[in-house]
């Protein structure tokens, strides 16, 4: 094993690394050029000053200036400042205009982790939600205008957290659903009228199945006749969930409109979700790339409980403290044994995985996302279900399928910010080599010559 010399805080030189150069800027605001054509009310082109690239659709560039320039409602502006969400983010300013001032054409948006998606389509919708129910005392029973779809129990409670807190004090109701959930609390919820139902695809699509026969049966069947906004959050998490195909076959021939957000998605998975869309134009969005660093390990199975522990002791001698760390495992035994063999070697650290119940996963990222244990080792659930903001460094402790390497990848830091993703990589793994080449050529990132030699391919001449 080959250790690595950490020279400061701000650099990692790294083998088998390449640094990509997009913006490095925080996009936690719009800096507004002063231009007499970008005043208050109007909208105005900034795509090409906050590295967002917008294709299709009627060609339009347009977007917000502010949150102020998109008029919302009172309350809802005042929800915002109680949520702490004073600026907009390109993504959201751009999303704001596209679902108000675009409505014939559907929109598929891939962004970073922290470019804002959660709200770029819950404050339009809520906004245009409540400008159709503002002279209604409530909304209908079974009838919602928009459904909103999220591959795991955590990001639907995350979403319809962040939905109930917009909608307070406004003509909007909210109904959440997921598999874990008591349905009479969810029927309750539609049966008493609700405009945005949230939830995960099995449970939605007994919603739905149910409103279709006509009959409730105590699930809370949802009708069709309000329905206008179809929304899939995590579009990249759906590719072989059955339930989830089954889902948009029934719901997409009512909705009048398609938006689909993710990380990153493929040409053939962005393909098939404009099979569903029924512009002939949609807008297709793409914010802009963190700043990522990429470091290879080719380890044996021995030595990677020692390679860890040197890594991360490495990693804590070059800054002034512990920067916060995610380790992924893929079994929850193994998960367990490594964090306690870290703490032994005084790597203060948690575990989290599927094994834990509610209360513990909570209990955990509450006690990490706090700083006070700074390294989290976990499985596939964190991966998927959670956002962790800010994470520095990220280590695949055991390499996972090429999905998962991407997702974790995109899914575990705020957009604009550097972070080190080190790979440990056991011989042999042939096809596995061979799909990781794949990835990381769709990424544009370099490859390390063991790739090639284990995938038995022909390493390429470099310049």
């Amino acid at each position: 094993m080959e250790r690595i010399k950490l020279e400061s805080r701000d650099e990692m030189p790294m083998k088998h690394a390449e640094t990509s150069t997009a913006n490095a800027d925080p996009l936690l605001a719009v800096s507004v050029p002063s231009d007499a054509t970008a005043f208050e009310g109007k909208p105005f082109d900034l795509t090409d000053a906050v590295g967002i690239r917008i294709e299709g659709g009627d060609g339009s560039h347009a977007m917000f200036r502010s949150l102020e320039a998109a008029e919302l409602p009172e309350m809802m502006a005042s929800n915002l400042k109680e949520m702490n969400v004073t600026k907009a983010t390109p993504i959201q300013l751009l999303l704001l205009y596209l679902i108000k001032h675009k409505f014939e054409h559907d929109v598929l948006v891939q962004a970073d982790t922290g470019a804002g998606k959660t709200l770029a389509y819950l404050v339009p919708l809520v906004s245009l939600i409540h400008s159709m129910r503002i002279c209604s005392t409530k909304p209908a029973p079974f009838r919602p205008f928009a459904i909103i779809v999220l591959p795991t129990r955590e990001t639907a409670m995350r979403v319809a957290t962040e939905a109930r807190q917009l909608v307070k004090n406004v003509s909007a109701q909210v109904a959440m659903s997921f598999e874990q959930m008591d349905p009479r609390e969810t029927a309750r919820d539609i049966r008493n009228g609700c405009d945005i139902v949230i939830g995960t695809p099995r449970r939605l699509l007994s919603h739905v199945e149910g409103g279709m026969r006509g009959i409730d049966s105590g699930i809370g069947g949802i009708k069709m006749d309000n329905f206008c906004w179809l929304v899939v959050d995590d579009a990249d998490s759906y590719a072989n969930d059955q339930e989830f195909k089954r889902l948009m076959d029934l719901l997409c021939p009512h909705s009048k409109r398609l938006y689909v957000f993710s990380t990153s998605l493929s040409k053939n998975e962005s393909d098939q979700f404009k099979r569903y869309m029924k512009s002939t134009a949609p807008f297709e969005v793409f914010g802009c790339r963190k700043t990522i660093n990429f470091e290879w390990r080719e380890v044996t199975t021995t030595d990677r409980r020692f390679q860890l522990l040197s890594d991360l002791e490495l990693i804590r001698a070059a800054h002034e403290e512990m920067p916060k760390t995610v380790v992924f495992l893929d079994d929850k035994v193994v998960c367990d044994s490594i964090c306690s063999f870290l703490n032994v070697n005084d790597i203060l650290s948690l575990s989290l995985s599927s094994a834990a119940n509610k209360e513990k996963r909570e209990d955990v990222v509450s006690s990490w996302t706090s700083g006070k244990y700074k390294v989290l080792v976990c499985t596939n659930v964190a991966a998927r279900g959670l956002k962790l903001r800010n994470v520095r460094f990220v280590i695949n402790y055991d390499f996972p399928d090429v999905d998962t390497f991407a997702y974790r990848t995109l899914n575990s830091n705020r957009a604009g910010y550097r972070q080190h993703v080190i790979t440990y990589f056991r011989q042999g793994e042939t096809e596995l080599a061979r799909k990781t080449i794949e990835v990381l050529n769709r990424m544009r990132k370099a490859i390390p010559d063991f790739l090639y030699h284990n995938a038995g391919m022909q390493v390429p001449e470099r310049d």
